[in-house]
């Protein structure tokens, strides 16, 4: 297993390659180059098109890490691939290059677990767009960035992101992947009589730009744009009727022989999955959202939830205070029947204990009495206040509940 105990940033970095994967996507990207910090487990994923490009990215990804947080890593874990064999860099670098044994990825299990945890996520953003396989490297990318804004036990509930840049992200800019979106037109490019939006696909963020990337669904170009209404409930890509025999209702860069197959996203290397082709061809058609159309409910896991370790001494999932019923009434699963009668006397006393609301409830009871003359004692001793005599012909404020 992959064990290491640091204690600053970048001390340790782990990194992997995934791929290749049967289906190029809309750049022509089949690999991923993961890197996952020891210290802030914060991930960066970079596709690559060919294994051959990642000597210049890790050089690359070391000099951004040298410019921007003032630091230096120490150590490289990687596997025995001869992609990695940057000796004499390393060590000008004073770099320590740590390899995994042959046939042993659990001595680098960190990103090698990472890589599974990308790839569920993928999967499951894919199969909630209906996006076809083209867009993988998109959908990865917005995985990594969720990931880390997400709080994980291992960083004590604190965020990848919190733990390396020292603040949260800031999630009001997030979007539902996938979803269908309106991106207004460039004033200078348009006419009159020209359309002011255009409708698309959201597809993630542009690195280093304040601004959404969407797949334009009238020129089937990639495009950038700051101003942007989502409609995140709806998505282009999804079947009108589940008994549709075409899989695809809408003029948008889908090869025809589109099965939606995600199987080209899992671990094992052999899995084959048919490349496609795009299909400029088709007719176009959008459903433009109103208030009256219908939300297809989401699909609910049937896996079964535990609660995490540290929320074992807290009770969680608790009806709300202002719950006026609940599916499942206590009384109808709990029942006192098969208790013994001592037993139920004493169940009973616990239930019946409770504090009293007035001065008449409190004088029945010398416990109580004896608690309110040790309050008095001590507001005496710490001369909280000091008691005078109440001043003849004057009225009491009713504010202050006092009496003559």
């Amino acid at each position: 297993m992959s064990n290491s105990n640091t204690y600053k940033i970048f001390e340790i970095l782990h990194i992997d390659i995934w791929g290749p994967c049967s289906i190029v996507s809309m750049h022509g990207f089949r690999y991923l180059l993961t890197i996952v910090d020891d210290f802030s487990r914060y991930t960066w994923t970079i596709p690559m098109c060919t294994k051959s490009e990642v000597r210049t990215h890790i050089a690359t990804f070391l000099s951004y890490i040298e410019n921007h947080f003032q630091t230096t890593v120490k150590i490289i874990r990687s596997d025995n691939g001869v992609e990695f064999a940057m000796t004499t860099f390393f060590s000008s670098k004073g770099i320590i290059h740590k390899k995994t044994c042959i046939k042993t990825p659990e001595q680098n299990g960190i990103v090698e677990r990472k890589h599974q945890h990308i790839l569920n996520v993928t999967r499951a953003l894919l199969f909630q767009a209906h996006l076809p396989p083209i867009f993988w490297h998109f959908a990865v990318l917005h995985v990594v960035l969720l990931i880390n804004c997400i709080p994980t036990p291992l960083l004590h509930n604190m965020t990848p992101y919190e733990k390396l840049h020292g603040s949260l992200y800031d999630i009001s800019s997030l979007r539902v992947f996938g979803c269908l979106c309106y991106s207004s037109t460039i004033t200078s490019h348009r006419k009159k009589l020209d359309d002011r939006y255009v409708f698309g696909i959201f597809l993630g963020f542009q690195p280093h730009t304040k601004g959404y990337l969407f797949l334009n669904l009238q020129n089937h170009k990639i495009e950038i744009s700051r101003h942007t209404i989502f409609y995140e409930n709806h998505f282009p890509y999804k079947l009108k009727d589940d008994n549709t025999k075409s899989p695809n209702n809408l003029s948008l860069p889908i090869p025809q022989s589109y099965n939606f197959s995600y199987d080209f996203l899992s671990d094992n290397p052999n899995t084959t999955a048919e490349i496609m082709s795009d299909n400029p061809n088709t007719a176009a058609k959008i459903i433009v959202p109103t208030e009256n159309m219908d939300h297809e409910q989401p699909r609910r896991s049937t896996r079964i939830r535990r609660t995490p370790a540290y929320l074992e001494e807290f009770h969680t999932n608790l009806p709300s205070a202002h719950a006026v019923s609940s599916k499942y009434p206590i009384h109808k699963f709990v029942s006192y029947h098969k208790l013994s009668s001592k037993f139920k006397n004493t169940i009973s006393s616990f239930s019946s204990s409770t504090e009293p609301h007035n001065y008449e409830d409190v004088a029945e009871h010398e416990c109580w009495k004896k608690a309110m003359a040790d309050e008095l004692a001590a507001l005496h001793a710490n001369n909280t206040w000091i008691l005078y005599l109440f001043p003849q012909a004057k009225r009491p404020l009713n504010v202050v509940g006092c009496t003559r």
